[in-house]
Formats: C-alpha cells, structure tokens, sequence
C-alpha cells in the first residue's frame, strides 16, 4: 500500500536535519545552546533518543546568542600630566604598593601639547591639552584596574570632578575609534603610542584651556606673567606649589620662564 502524500520516511531511512548545513546555523545552535528548532530532531527531545540538552530557562523563551551580547575585555592607561600625578584620589590603578597609589605611574606618556592656561577655581594656573601655545612634552601613565572603557571613564571624570563624558577623551585600537575634542590631530598618534605599550585604550582629561575667558586677556607668557603678579601673594605662593609638584617632565614656555624669572610678586 502506497503512503499518504506528507507522511514520513520509513523507520530507518535517513534524513538529514534542514539546519545540518553549518552555513545556515544560529550562533546559538553552533554554540550548542539553543535546541534546533526542528521538533523532529533528536536534540529536540529528552529520554532514549538523547542526552538533555542545556538548561535555557535563563535565556527566555526563543532567545538566541547575538553577537553584540559579548564584550571583550580592554587593557587601559590612564593618562596625566597634572595632579592626579600625586594624588591619584580613588582612581583604581595598577599599583605595588597601596599604600602609595602614586608610584602606579610610569614615564614615558605619549607626548602631548600642553600649557598651563587654565585657571582654577582657586586662581591657580593649571596645565591642560592646549595645542594653540602649548608645546609637546612626555605626560605619566599608567594601568588601569578596569577592563571596560566606559567605567573607567566614568572612574576618570569622577577624578577629575568632570560632569561631562566629553572631558574625558580616549582611543580604543580594538574598534579603531577615538575621542579627541580638543585637539584631534593626536589621535593617532596615541593609538600608536597605545600599541607600543600594549594598551587597547587611552583615556585621559580634556578641560579646556579658559585663560582668555577669565581674565579678558589672550593667553600668552606675558600676560600670564602679569595675570600671576596682581594675584595676592598667598595665591601666588599656592599657584607656585602647584606648579612644583607638576611632574617635572611637563616642562612647558610658562613653566620656562618663571623658572627663568622667577615669579611675580615673590621677590
């Protein structure tokens, strides 16, 4: 007797599954965590016909692997040429010691044009990314305990008193993208700086220079010199200790010249 239109194959005749071809598998079904879809496979059904599969009650129902679900771990340096150099905060850094943070930096930063052209909120003269009057010169680096991007420049702009993600910039050599909005011309370079060091990423700050902003003046070593002389004495004395502590490889035409002159107002 011939069989119904439809019916299947006899017991014992083969038939391949429709998804055996690997070019037409989820990455789930490769992967071996989601069951074929086709209920007359055996990896569809439990008892004699084959092991259980892997429990997906975690997954939901129909939920496969997507690609975009993984993210691959980074190796990250944090950048600095300022205060973080001595007083690193909170900032979780690769370090021997824990008791001394500071000796997690290293020498030999990618070099970066830089300028004490910003004024703080205390009148001091702070050095920032200023690619206009600053000159190139090595920062500090070092490693950071994260592995994602995105929390350590959340851990940056805490550091840094930074509201705005866009203060902190940074290169990822895995994805080839950068931040770098104030001066983009260095994004390169630090990339490959960041490969000879054997980095995914750098992060760093971005304050901009406000020296023209907040004195009415454009920025220049006169009258930076002259903005520090009409400062009380006591300012002028704090403004000296910061620039001090400066990491003495930032060795900037203002850090020059008062080294030169000596400052203003100080005798």
């Amino acid at each position: 007797m011939e069989e119904p239109t439809g019916s299947p194959p006899r017991q014992g005749g083969p038939r391949a599954p429709a998804d055996d071809n690997p070019g037409t598998m989820s990455l789930g079904k490769l992967l071996g965590v989601v069951p074929d879809a086709n209920p007359s496979s055996p990896a569809a059904h439990h008892g004699d016909e084959g092991p259980p599969g892997p429990d997906l009650s975690f997954m939901g129902h129909g939920d496969e692997i997507q690609l975009t679900d993984f993210k691959l771990a980074r190796s990250i340096a944090v950048v600095t040429w300022g205060a973080l150099a001595w007083d690193p905060r909170e900032l979780p850094l690769v370090c021997d010691d824990e008791e001394r943070p500071e000796e997690a930096w290293h020498p030999g930063g990618p070099e970066l044009p830089i300028e004490f052209s910003r004024v703080a909120v205390d009148c001091r003269l702070i050095p920032v990314l200023d690619p206009a009057n600053g000159v190139p010169v090595p920062t500090l680096w070092a490693r950071s305990r994260r592995n994602d991007l995105n929390a350590a420049v959340e851990d940056l702009m805490k550091a840094e008193g930074a509201r705005n993600r866009k203060l902190i910039g940074f290169v990822d050599t895995k994805d080839n993208t950068h931040r770098c909005l104030a001066h983009m011309a260095m994004a390169e370079p630090v990339k490959a700086w960041a490969r000879g060091h054997g980095v995914d990423c750098v992060i760093w700050a971005e304050l901009p220079p406000n020296f023209a902003n907040h004195t009415g003046r454009p920025f220049s070593l006169d009258t930076a010199m002259r903005y520090l002389g009409e400062l009380p004495r006591a300012l002028v004395e704090q403004a000296r200790e910061y620039v001090n502590r400066t990491p003495a490889c930032v060795d900037t035409p203002l850090r020059r010249r008062l080294a030169e002159v000596g400052w203003p107002g100080l005798g």
